[in-house]
């Protein structure tokens, strides 16, 4: 008996501490890269989320712009030429700042507001139910107004108008920031387009 003892420890093998240890390492080293594209990949989704709310809500207030009245009597002080964009950041830090919620708005187009005049605009979300955020013109800018309340915070609106060729057309840009955003998106959305009179 203690000779078939004896010959059974002679075949029977197992893991060295030295190959633990280097499985645990290569392991480690597998998780560690796992979370942080993991991290990076949740980070960039919550961007990309912010910068469609900002997308949808320029489209949204090129909307309202083309809406304005504009005839040759009477024209809207929104599409006055006038207004000015702020300038770009240089800077874009890395990573991305995390805290910003899941986002799952989008704007639905509104009539232009008067100066001052707050309008409650319902947006469709995932869920079943309606969420509700604020557009307000600066009473002090016409061609400055906030939207508060959004999915991904409160958005800073800015455009500027710009004589065109012939007395009937205009240039329209528009700014859309993200106040306390992601520096990532410290520059905001930016788009232009043609105003016609009509």
């Amino acid at each position: 008996m203690n000779r078939t003892f004896r010959a059974r420890l002679k075949t029977e093998r197992g893991f060295s501490m030295i190959e633990m240890l280097i499985s645990m390492t290569v392991i480690t080293v597998g998780l560690g890269s796992v979370i942080s594209v993991a991290v990076y990949v949740s980070r960039s989704n919550t961007a990309s989320n912010a910068m469609s709310v900002m997308t949808t809500a320029a489209q949204d207030q090129v909307d309202r712009l083309h809406a304005a009245l504009w005839t040759s009597t009477s024209e809207d002080p929104a599409i006055m030429v006038g207004g000015s964009i702020p300038a770009i950041s240089a800077a874009f830090p890395n990573p991305l700042t995390p805290g910003r919620d899941e986002y799952k708005a989008s704007f639905a187009p509104a009539s232009l507001a008067g100066a001052g005049q707050v309008i409650p605009i319902f947006f469709a979300t995932a869920s079943t139910s309606s969420a509700v955020y604020s557009y307000a013109i600066d009473p002090n800018n016409s061609h400055h107004a906030t939207a508060s309340n959004t999915a991904v915070g409160s958005l800073d609106i800015y455009w500027q108008v710009r004589q065109g060729p012939t007395v009937d057309i205009r240039y329209l840009t528009v700014k859309v920031v993200l106040t306390g955003g992601p520096d990532m998106l410290r520059n905001g959305y930016t788009v232009s387009t043609i105003l016609t009179r009509g």
